[in-house]
């Protein structure tokens, strides 16, 4: 993924406000048409256009620390976990395969033979 500076974006947005296309802005600045638009559209919202931030913050979690958490509470979901060591369920999901361990949760309804009603025809 690409990283514009906030200097390239801002002298793109005033080609577009200045009445020109996005994609005579893209051949241009080197981005395309749709990302000038999204950059423009930041501008008329909010005023000025700034480099995006990450979402969220990968916690830095020791493997043998993740393991033996795992190993203490084998029923805990991902859920669970994850919300243990301050990350989503797809971060701990990422941990449970970067240190190998697989397990698979049972599920807490088993499902038994329905008999028909009315007999053999």
């Amino acid at each position: 993924m690409a990283r514009y500076s906030k200097d390239l974006k801002e002298r793109a947005v005033k080609y577009v406000e200045a009445g020109n296309t996005y994609r005579a802005a893209a051949k241009i600045f080197g981005a395309t048409a749709e990302c000038i638009r999204n950059w423009y559209q930041l501008y008329l919202k909010d005023g000025y256009v700034l480099t995006q931030k990450r979402l969220g913050k990968i916690p830095r979690v020791s493997n043998e620390e993740f393991i033996k958490y795992v190993e203490l509470h084998p029923d805990e979901t991902l859920k669970e976990i994850g919300a243990y060591f301050g990350m989503t369920n797809v971060g701990a999901l990422y941990y449970m395969r970067k240190t190998g361990i697989r397990y698979k949760k049972k599920s807490l309804v088993t499902r038994k033979p329905v008999k028909k009603k009315g007999g053999n025809i």
